[in-house]
């Protein structure tokens, strides 16, 4: 492999761990994106085969893509359609001064269980609403990781979704009592 095509996948996986705060997380995140680059770069060709066509180009770009992109769809799910039109964000501007995706998702948690009667949230539906209604980037990764490593502040239930697995996460009551008070940090620097 030349020197370029490394740089490359490189640059790949720190562009899709960036996001992430904690280092450890950050460390294991980066070398698995760059585990899988790498492996997919060293699988042969069908050119490499006899064959002028690469087959396996299409499914690298769609292992890079899915690494790299990390911003939602639009949701099909209506309740997430119902929560971000029912929430308005500048009752909320505390949320943009929220440096952690645990915090954020923990502020959202609360938020949707007191303002919209919806105790539990999967981390798409978090993605999904920080960035619909509070126009805040959020990466699956740092969401997911942020929330799967938390077991003091939420509770999470495994639920299945299109043949797949997913975790509805619920904030405790020690989860509220931690952001109230980081909102009330970020309130009183504000004064």
């Amino acid at each position: 492999m030349d020197a370029n095509k490394l740089k490359e996948i490189i640059k790949a996986a720190t562009e899709a761990v960036e996001d992430i705060e904690n280092e450890e997380l950050k460390k294991i995140a980066f070398q698995t994106a760059l585990n899988t680059l790498l492996r997919d770069t060293n699988r042969p060709t069908s050119e490499e085969n006899g064959d002028k066509q690469d087959y396996n180009k299409p499914t690298k770009k769609k292992r890079i893509k899915k690494i790299i992109s990390q911003n939602p769809k639009e949701s099909d799910d209506p309740e997430t359609q119902k929560i971000t039109k029912e929430l308005n964000r500048t009752e909320y501007a505390e949320m943009d001064k929220l440096t952690t995706a645990l915090n954020r998702s923990l502020y959202l948690l609360m938020i949707v269980k007191d303002k919209c009667n919806v105790d539990g949230l999967s981390s798409t539906q978090i993605i999904t609403i920080l960035s619909k209604t509070f126009r805040i980037k959020a990466k699956a990764p740092a969401i997911s990781m942020a929330l799967g490593k938390d077991t003091k502040y939420t509770d999470r239930k495994e639920i299945a979704v299109k043949g797949g697995k997913a975790f509805i996460y619920k904030i405790m009551n020690t989860g509220e009592e931690y952001i109230k008070e980081q909102i009330s940090l970020i309130k009183n620097e504000v004064e």
